[in-house]
């Protein structure tokens, strides 16, 4: 133990103590040192990254000022360039307008220019050592208006054959597409129409045709100028020969895609009606509904599909009212008292009694007796042997 001058006591280090505390002040010496040494690193790598980027930027700025005092040096001698080229270009014209004469001073420029590419570059050449060689100047000039006259001919005559050969062969690819479009049209409309072709014979009915026609080009959306195409791939026989012979007469050489562009199809639909349809079809559909109540209808439904058809024939004669009288008195005298009145109205229509009396009959009509069909076969009913078959029993007038 060590006494202290302030009394209190101490006893010393010891060796080993000594060299472990002389070991931790070392390790922290080292350690500061090494983390002073990378933060001086660390320092120093900023700064170099500074500087680079210092020196970049320099460098930016320098090539801008390089590139910018580049760019009005052109300026200027572009500036210059035209200035010398515009005085040049003035004493050109005023040259050039000495040595025009009266007789070219309608051409321009231009069509000289133009006249040149029409020209072989060994042909130029030539007229112009020929040129340099004279020595008289009304002389070269002379050989040389000579010479551009001759090459716009030249240029004149290379354009027409051009022309003609565009035009030749335009024509050519028309026609081939006006063959391809009728031959794609006979190929895709033809299967089509074949149950529906019109002939032109009496027992055919050409408003049926008409109205099949004009429904399939509405649906289509076909084009108005190929039309009378569709129709005449539905015509056969002597009708289709008639088209044909309407294709000639209108110039059109039997072919019937030319005439299709020219001719409208209500006129083409109205030539065709009035070679082939029956002028005695309206006469004879009013007379069959003049004396249509002369027949026992026992169904309004078989009157009115009767009438019906007859009423679609055109040029029929009948009037509204006449129609409606006739449907009344042919119609069943059981349904008579249940329509007078009705049939009296004004402004009645056949359409609106017709269908008015369908209705009511198919309400009205009662049912006694259904069979069904093998309901236990062979089995008795009501003094019946029930059969195999399906049959029904109506009372009325049906």
């Amino acid at each position: 133990m060590v006494e202290t001058r302030g009394g209190t006591s101490t006893s010393p280090y010891t060796q080993e103590q000594q060299e472990k505390m002389a070991a931790i002040v070392r390790e922290n010496r080292e350690r500061k040192e090494l983390l002073k040494q990378a933060k001086l690193k660390a320092i120093a790598k900023e700064q170099a990254a500074k500087m680079k980027e210092l020196e970049e930027e320099m460098e930016k700025k320098k090539k801008a000022a390089e590139e910018e005092a580049a760019a009005e040096a052109e300026a200027e001698r572009k500036r210059t360039g035209k200035e010398k080229e515009s005085s040049g270009a003035i004493k050109a014209a005023a040259e050039m307008e000495k040595k025009i004469s009266e007789w070219i001073a309608n051409l321009s420029l231009g069509e000289d220019e133009e006249a040149e590419f029409y020209v072989p570059k060994d042909e130029r050449d030539a007229l112009a050592s020929q040129l340099a060689a004279m020595e008289d100047p009304l002389e070269r000039r002379e050989r040389e208006e000579e010479k551009k006259l001759e090459w716009k001919l030249r240029m004149k005559r290379e354009k027409k054959k051009r022309r003609e050969q565009v035009n030749r062969l335009t024509a050519e690819v028309a026609k081939v597409q006006d063959c391809r479009r009728e031959v794609g049209a006979q190929a895709d409309i033809l299967p089509r129409w074949t149950r529906y072709a019109y002939g032109g014979k009496k027992k055919e009915n050409f408003d049926n045709w008409e109205a099949s026609v004009n429904s399939y080009i509405y649906l289509q959306h076909i084009l108005s100028e190929e039309q009378v195409l569709v129709a005449f791939h539905a015509l056969k026989d002597e009708a289709a020969s008639f088209a044909r012979s309407l294709a000639r007469e209108a110039g059109c050489e039997n072919t019937l895609v030319a005439y299709s562009k020219v001719t409208p199809l209500p006129q083409f639909l109205k030539l065709l009606k009035e070679r082939f349809a029956d002028p005695t079809r309206g006469v004879r559909a009013s007379d069959k509904l003049q004396t249509i109540h002369s027949r026992q209808w026992r169904s309004a439904r078989a009157l009115k599909g009767t009438m019906d058809d007859l009423v679609a024939v055109p040029d029929h004669g009948v009037t509204e009212t006449q129609l409606v009288q006739l449907f009344y008195r042919a119609m069943p005298e059981a349904l008579r008292g249940h329509f007078f009145d009705k049939s009296q109205q004004a402004g009645i229509t056949y359409d609106a009694l017709s269908r008015e009396v369908v209705l009511y009959e198919s309400k009205s009509m009662p049912v006694t007796t259904f069979w069904h069909r093998d309901l236990d076969k062979g089995k008795k009913w009501k003094g019946r042997t029930i059969s195999r078959q399906c049959c029904s029993n109506y009372k009325g007038t049906g």
